[in-house]
């Protein structure tokens, strides 16, 4: 199991220490190359949990801007889902209640059409009003995510959100697992890679840095998949589960790795 992790910086000090070839013009390039080598590894834990509160004004808000996934969001206390379609979000929501249902006669809309289409029309009006009086009335509210912002059906409010965020350290590098398998194998990796562009090693051959960073990769890659008690009995409790719970989703899944309560009576 990974728990600890330290700044990209201190391959890239090492790199500067050990690799007398290596200048600040590779920088950007280590960065690329300890990703590559990470994935390879298999170390697929780039992100960290966060929660954030988003301030919604006039049906829209500004995501975060280290947001990778979005867990789950929430709105007056409860989950709210992501919805389809533009006619009930932001400013068209306001535009369908104006129109269709509450500022505009009806008579109006459908003065110019035949007696078929009029019906018609009364009964999509007296669809949109009986569903949007039942969603009120359950507090039901969806979201839509569009360039880079939260669009909502309501005007104004805060939306806390529950998402996956890239883990960087406070100057943006990228963080990585900080242990000493994990750390040999992207130093290796990286000067195995500037190698690659002809520039040489005072010390090692080519062959050398390649068998190095395969010998430390493999033990980090050993390192990561080896769970430690607590995360055993995690998953043997969420994996004999024989009954998910319906509700998981209102209670923040929260009790998945619970035992589930079967009365043997029933």
């Amino acid at each position: 199991m990974i728990y600890k992790t330290t700044s990209s910086k201190e391959i890239i000090n090492r790199l500067f220490r050990d690799f007398p070839g290596f200048n600040s013009n590779r920088i950007s390039d280590c960065i690329e190359w300890m990703g590559d080598a990470l994935e390879e590894i298999g170390y697929i834990n780039l992100t960290i949990k966060k929660v954030e509160c988003i301030d919604v004004l006039n049906y829209k808000g500004h995501l975060p801007c280290d947001l990778y996934k979005i867990n789950q969001m929430y709105y007056n206390g409860r989950p709210i889902t992501q919805g389809n379609g533009n006619f009930t979000y932001g400013n068209y929501n306001n535009i369908t209640k104006r129109v269709f249902i509450n500022e505009v006669p009806k008579e109006q809309l459908y003065a110019d059409y035949s007696a078929t289409v009029q019906e018609n029309i009364k009964r999509l009006l007296d669809e949109i009003s009986y569903y949007s009086t039942k969603a009120s009335n359950y507090n039901y509210t969806t979201y839509m995510i569009e360039s880079n912002c939260l669009k909502t059906q309501f005007e104004e409010g805060k939306v806390y959100i529950d998402y996956e965020a890239y883990n960087t350290d406070s100057e943006g590098f990228p963080a990585i697992p900080d242990y000493v398998e994990h750390r040999n194998a992207l130093q290796y990796y990286c000067t195995m890679k500037i190698m690659e562009s002809g520039v040489k090693h005072p010390v090692f051959t080519f062959k050398d840095v390649y068998e190095l960073y395969n010998k430390y990769a493999r033990q980090a890659s050993v390192k990561q998949i080896m769970p430690d008690r607590a995360g055993m009995e995690s998953f043997i409790r969420g994996w004999k589960r024989l009954i998910p719970l319906n509700n998981s989703e209102s209670q923040l899944y929260e009790n998945l790795n619970y035992d589930e309560i079967i009365d043997a009576a029933k």
